[in-house]
């Protein structure tokens, strides 16, 4: 079905720049020899909406080698800010193999109608609407009905989750770089993401149709001005609100996440993965958001697409490859990316939580930091206390470079911890690491805190020091509150993000503490502002340790 479209000269000459760039991408293609077996022919598409709304998107159908010969359908949503010609070369590969290729833009980008429903109730019905429209072609594209997945990656993959929830003729849903909560992506332990923030609402404006609610829940979160109200809107859009029918219909999904993902942190994504009570696969690659994924639809061989495949051979043809007799959960090592451990469940039973206790620094270069079954244990009513400085030596990096750098350059995010301002910043430091530990999952921090203001911000810091005081970020994460009870002692908990990654031996942790961070938006920026932390209440490192075999 040949898509019009009705605009200005200049996004008339954009679209038809977008149509000539996608039938270049299938010429070159044409000429590149085929792993696969079948021939297969492209269409472009249009979708009506029940509101009248035309989303665009394209097709590509391989096409059979014998009578009554059926494929199954995958349904691909964009990705935030992707045109509909994301998924084409991954799309022509999969229908070469087999499989009726469909993807579509999401309304509100490029030349799809209407507005950003960012997941909303509109994309989900359209995603109903989607499927309801190919199946017109049922007999003409050789459809078997009986086995449809929807796909995406990021937005596309919030998308699929939800369509997944929401309508029984889904059999299996691929996941990649997508969220369990929304809440969680943008406003964890109520803390605005606001590099990420800052650049989705960003390039919604410059290529999408961004609807005011979009921009002022937002700016809600950034200011912590109604937030009840922005919540229930974010709660909406969130697969974990949806557990139960994804339960209920036993609904096989395939999971993959980004260990240095900052928009939706593995850390919670896995925590949603663990109530699925359904077939389930969790892959946790090294990337950034997306960047695992991403790579996959420019080259041919790549290990998650790899394994995408695998299961929607299992799942909708049946094809016996060994994928369900393997461990579901899979980790990708930092420093060796060829190095894939498999996990039967997660947390694992091959794993140990450790426990490190931290103690009062006083007029030392630092506090300590000892593992709890050891024969120390700091436990005392002393005191530390920092002030608010945004310049105090810690830092996590260069907002998105600094993590390309580190997992795609080898140029690790360091600091020196001797120079680190004392005045703005706490360090705890372990002794020497006798051997060498693999740490695995989500690092949990314990604190108890006095404020002296009822907003404040605390970013933790874990990094790998060398022997001569340089720290290797291994992670991060932050805790903001907005109407805290000045002078009262409080339990704070802090999720550092997700890793997998290997300590050597000699090195020592330090677990650092600052009351500010440029990729968060602070709740209080007051230079009088102080924090009191106490030992009493063993605060504490808490993470996993897995055997390196």
């Amino acid at each position: 079905i040949n898509a019009e479209y009705m605009g200005t000269p200049s996004e008339c000459l954009f679209f038809f720049e977008m149509k000539i760039s996608k039938l270049i991408i299938y010429c070159l293609i044409s000429f590149v020899s085929h792993i696969y077996t079948y021939s297969i022919k492209h269409y472009d598409l249009k979708f009506i909406m029940k509101d009248g709304v035309i989303l665009h998107g394209d097709a590509s159908v391989p096409i059979p080698e014998k009578e009554g010969e059926k494929f199954p359908l995958i349904i691909w949503a964009n990705s935030w800010a992707c045109p509909e010609f994301e998924y084409v070369l991954k799309g022509i590969e999969w229908a070469e193999s087999g499989y009726i290729m469909v993807e579509y833009e999401s309304r509100g980008w490029y030349f799809s109608g209407g507005q950003i429903d960012t997941a909303g109730p509109l994309d989900q019905q359209d995603s109903i609407t989607v499927i309801d429209t190919v199946l017109l072609n049922q007999t003409q594209w050789n459809i078997d009905a009986q086995n449809i997945a929807f796909a995406g990656i990021s937005y596309g993959a919030g998308l699929a989750a939800l369509a997944g929830a929401n309508d029984e003729r889904i059999k299996t849903v691929l996941l990649m770089s997508g969220w369990g909560s929304l809440q969680n992506a943008l406003y964890a332990k109520e803390t605005p993401n606001l590099i990420y923030g800052n650049l989705l609402v960003w390039i919604a404006q410059i290529v999408g149709k961004a609807p005011q609610e979009l921009i002022e829940n937002y700016n809600n979160l950034l200011h912590h001005n109604n937030i009840v109200s922005t919540l229930k809107w974010a709660a909406v859009r969130s697969p974990l609100t949806y557990i139960d029918h994804i339960n209920a219909k036993k609904m096989p999904v395939f999971v993959s996440n980004n260990f240095l993902d900052e928009l939706f942190s593995p850390e919670y994504q896995i925590q949603w993965w663990q109530q699925l009570n359904v077939p389930k696969y969790l892959l946790l690659n090294q990337g950034l958001h997306a960047t695992a994924e991403l790579a996959g639809l420019i080259l041919p061989k790549n290990y998650v697409f790899g394994q995408a495949k695998m299961w929607v051979d299992y799942w909708l043809k049946g094809i016996q490859n060994g994928i369900m007799d393997l461990p579901p959960v899979t980790m990708q090592l930092r420093n060796d990316f060829n190095v894939h451990q498999r996990f039967e469940s997660w947390p694992s039973i091959k794993s140990n939580n450790t426990i490190w206790l931290m103690s009062h620094r006083g007029t030392k270069e630092h506090g300590g930091l000892v593992l709890k079954s050891s024969n120390i244990q700091p436990k005392d009513d002393n005191f530390d206390i920092i002030y608010f400085e945004k310049n105090t030596g810690l830092s996590a990096g260069v907002p998105i470079i600094g993590d390309l750098l580190q997992v795609y350059v080898d140029v690790p995010i360091t600091v020196n911890i001797p120079s680190v301002q004392r005045k703005g910043a706490l360090v705890y430091m372990s002794s020497h690491l006798s051997k060498t530990i693999r740490i695995a999952g989500s690092p949990q921090v314990f604190l108890t805190v006095t404020p002296n203001n009822e907003r404040f911000q605390i970013v933790s810091y874990l990094y790998s020091v060398d022997l001569l005081g340089t720290g290797t970020l291994i992670a991060h994460g932050p805790y903001t509150c907005w109407n805290c009870t000045v002078g009262v002692a409080q339990n704070v908990e802090i999720n550092l993000r997700s890793l997998f990654v290997d300590v050597e031996s000699n090195r020592r942790l330090a677990l650092c503490f600052s009351l500010y961070s440029d990729l968060y938006q602070p709740s209080n920026t007051n230079s009088t502002l102080n924090l009191m932390f106490s030992y009493m209440n063993d605060a504490r490192i808490e993470f996993r340790v897995v055997d390196r075999t």
